[in-house]
C-alpha cells in the first residue's frame, strides 16, 4: 500500500523491535526520542535501531539530542546512508511563539517548544538549521545533505522522482560555503 512502518516513541525490548522489523517495520522516529534507551544488557529500542540496517530518524536541534549522540549514531550504523534529519517542526517555526494542539497549550520557552508542564513537546528547528547543526556536530557535509533530502526521499520510494529539470524551483536554496541563505528560488535551464 505504499506505508513505512515506523517504531517510535517505544519501551520495547529488543526482542520485540525484532518481530517489528521481521513483520516489515523499516525506519525508526525520532531516534533516541522517548525510546527504551540502549544498555550494556538491554540494548532496547535504541539499542536495535543502531544495529540495524533500516532507516532512522533523529531532530538534530541541539535539544531533542546530545550532538554527540547524535554523530555516535551517524557514525555507527553498519549501512551507511540510512540516517535522517527529521526538523518535527511546529507552526513556531515562522509563525506565533504558542498554540494549542489536542488541547495543550505549546510555546517557544529559551529555544524549546514546552507544554503548560515544562516539557519538552516538539521542535523548533528549519531543515536548513538541522543539516547546519549536523555539520557542527561533525558530520561530513554530504552525509548532512543526504540525511535531509536524499535518505527520507529513498525511503519514502520518490528519489528516482525527484528531478529538477528545465523548471523553476521556487523551494530551491541556494547556499554559501557557511551554509547561509545566499537565495530561494532559482530559474533552472
Amino acid at each position: 500500500m505504499g506505508a513505512v512502518v515506523s517504531i517510535g516513541h517505544s519501551d520495547a525490548d529488543v526482542e520485540e523491535v525484532s518481530l517489528c522489523l521481521n513483520a516489515g517495520a523499516t525506519c525508526f522516529t525520532h531516534l533516541f526520542n522517548a525510546m527504551s534507551p540502549m544498555l550494556g544488557r538491554k540494548p532496547g529500542v535504541v539499542g536495535a535501531a543502531l544495529d540495524s540496517d533500516v532507516w532512522c530518524s533523529v531532530i538534530p536541534d541541539g535539544i531533542h539530542v546530545d550532538p554527540s549522540m547524535v554523530g555516535l549514531a551517524f557514525r555507527s550504523r553498519k549501512v551507511k546512508n540510512r540516517m535522517i534529519a527529521i526538523s518535527d517542526a511546529m507552526p513556531t517555526v515562522g509563525g506565533p511563539d504558542r498554540f494549542s494542539l489536542y488541547g495543550q497549550d505549546l510555546k517557544l520557552s529559551d529555544g524549546k517548544l514546552i507544554n503548560a508542564e515544562g516539557s519538552l513537546a516538539g521542535a523548533h528547528v528549519t531543515m536548513l538549521t538541522a543539516i547546519r547543526n549536523l555539520v557542527s556536530y561533525g558530520i561530513p557535509l554530504i552525509d548532512a545533505l543526504r540525511a535531509g533530502r536524499h535518505n527520507p526521499a529513498n525511503l519514502m520510494g520518490m528519489w528516482p522522482d525527484m528531478q529538477l529539470i528545465g523548471s523553476r524551483a521556487d523551494d530551491l536554496l541556494l547556499l554559501n560555503d557557511d551554509l547561509e541563505l545566499h537565495s530561494v528560488g532559482l530559474p533552472l535551464d
